[in-house]
């Protein structure tokens, strides 16, 4: 089973205006998250992976990246209906966006089903904030 993911760009700290990718497989953070977080560290590269359209799955090489062919870029203002890809965005767990200003990724995870009447900041959880509230109850410790 795929784990389904957006990858994108924040314009202006917002998580409301974003430019985004859909990856297929893998989308989990020790996958995804850390090939981005590894080689996808400044704004031209991260502009030139989502000029691939639609992810199969995201590679450490661009060029080794496999798309589904199409040139199809999600470009929506709040996220609540990609355009082109709706059946997308029901099984999207995981969205990684890129901030241009700091050039730091920020990782969600995305409340999915009986959630959609809540706003993108209540189904957007902030992967660091979960990790810390973990640690804090004891469930796991600090990811080095």
């Amino acid at each position: 089973m795929s784990t389904n993911s957006l990858i994108g760009i924040m314009d202006n700290d917002s998580l409301v205006n974003c430019r985004a990718v859909y990856c297929h497989w893998d989308g989990y953070p020790e996958n995804v998250g850390v090939i981005l977080n590894g080689h996808y560290k400044d704004l031209e590269k991260v502009e030139e992976l989502l000029k691939l359209g639609t992810l199969v799955s995201l590679s450490e090489n661009i060029s080794s990246c496999d798309t589904f062919g199409e040139k199809e870029r999600i470009s929506n203002h709040n996220f609540a209906i990609p355009n082109g890809v709706v059946e997308y965005w029901a099984t999207v767990e995981w969205v990684y966006l890129f901030n241009p200003n700091t050039l730091k990724w920020h990782t969600y995870k995305v409340l999915g089903v009986g959630e959609e009447e809540k706003t993108i900041e209540e189904r957007f959880i902030d992967y660091a904030s979960l990790i810390e509230e973990a640690v804090n109850n004891h469930i796991m410790t600090r990811p080095k």
